[in-house]
Formats: structure tokens, sequence, C-alpha cells
């Protein structure tokens, strides 16, 4: 028996060593949407369904990217609406077509619908939003 690359290699054949699985099984897992906060330097996203009648979150995928060089200069309001637009270009499969809620805790972009002189940015990542059936809502930091 040899372990080699996170396998174990026997005469029995190839398995996955069991020692790199427990680091996998015992990574902790975050419970609050703060723990996957955008950054200067990435943005991320979280598909999540509401299973009923206990209406508790269930994650159905995570996903994240780098920022460029350029959109590391956008404001917070445009790097969290940045995350937004991605997000659900990203899940697009999942979510066109029904309605969903965003969930945010950067405040002013409940209203990104409705701001008076937006950004051009803004602007166009509001119409871009404006194809899918959501509803941005605010969660303050201290209720994640």
């Amino acid at each position: 028996e040899l372990r080699y690359l996170g396998h174990i290699v026997s005469a029995d054949g190839i398995h996955p060593d069991p020692e790199k699985l427990r680091a996998v099984r015992d990574f902790p897992v975050p419970f609050k949407v703060k723990d996957l906060d955008a950054s200067d330097y990435g943005l991320g996203a979280i598909l999540t369904q509401k299973v009923l009648p206990e209406g508790d979150e269930h994650v159905i995928a995570y996903a994240s990217r780098a920022l460029s060089e350029t959109e590391r200069k956008y404001s917070p309001t445009e790097r969290e609406c940045l995350a937004i637009v991605w997000g659900t270009q990203h899940f697009r499969p999942y979510v066109e077509g029904r309605p969903f809620e965003v969930w945010t805790g950067h405040k002013s972009l409940v209203r990104l619908r409705n701001l008076k002189d937006p950004t051009s940015r803004l602007a166009r990542w509001g119409m871009k939003l404006d194809a899918y059936d959501m509803v941005i809502k605010h969660r303050s930091g201290a209720a994640n």
C-alpha cells in the first residue's frame, strides 16, 4: 500500500486517503452571510433555498471570483452592485423566470431602481437586473 497525492494505492485499487477526506469534512462551514462578505479583492454569492414549512435556508451553491485591477477601484456601492449582477448572471439557470430575493448588507442598493442620479455604471447594471423578477432586501450586519 502506497500513499500518493492524496490517494492510497494498493492491490485492491486506488482509494482516497481518509486523512484528506477528514480535512475536507471537518472544514468549518460558514453559517452567517457576513462570513462570505465581499472584500476589496473578490466577489461572493450564495444560492439558497427556503425549505417549507420550517422556512430554514439551505445552501444550494457557493460562487466567488477575484476582482480585476479596474474593479478594485470601484466605490463600495459599485462593488456590491457588481456582486449582485455577477451573482444573478452566474446563477441565471436557477433564477431566471422565477421570483427571488437578493439579500445585501449594503442598504443603498435596496433603492437601486429609484436612484435619482445613478452613475452610468449603476444605471447600466440596473437595466441588466430589470430582466429578473427579483427584490433586493437589506440585512444589517447585526442580523447576519
